[in-house]
């Protein structure tokens, strides 16, 4: 069932046509999107459908960064390199979802996702000393 965006949030941004409203989608792990995936695309195709134009939309989750576990505290929330690189994309206005690029932003997240293969992940928790030892 689509996630509908908030109307009291879009009577905000509609009642300050002068401030920028910046929407950061966070790139949860493709872990987390593997075991449950929630998508988000409607809620925001519906936002952009407004034309609000103080609103700006970015997205992360169609790079490699969930790819690399490596950066991530738990399944969803990640190191201070990922939010310098988010921040730096907001300054220099990349990565950002739009009308024209949506379908493809979704489209290509997916793809990660079902792509994203758990086989060496499983054989690396399977090796570990703490899960023999649970497992007896």
């Amino acid at each position: 069932s689509k996630i509908p965006f908030p109307q009291e949030l879009i009577t905000m941004i509609k009642g300050h046509p002068k401030t920028q409203f910046y929407f950061v989608i966070p790139p949860f792990s493709r872990l987390f999107f593997k075991l449950h995936y929630v998508s988000i695309q409607d809620t925001l195709k519906d936002l952009l459908l407004l034309k609000l134009p103080n609103v700006k939309i970015y997205g992360f989750d169609n790079t490699d960064i969930p790819d690399n576990l490596a950066h991530y505290i738990d399944l969803a929330h990640y190191d201070e390199k990922i939010n310098t690189f988010m921040l730096k994309s907001i300054k220099n206005d990349i990565h950002r979802i739009t009308l024209e690029n949506i379908e493809s932003y979704f489209a290509k997240m997916r793809k990660k996702v079902e792509d994203y293969d758990i086989a060496p992940l499983k054989e690396q928790i399977l090796k570990l000393q703490e899960f023999k030892e649970y497992k007896r």
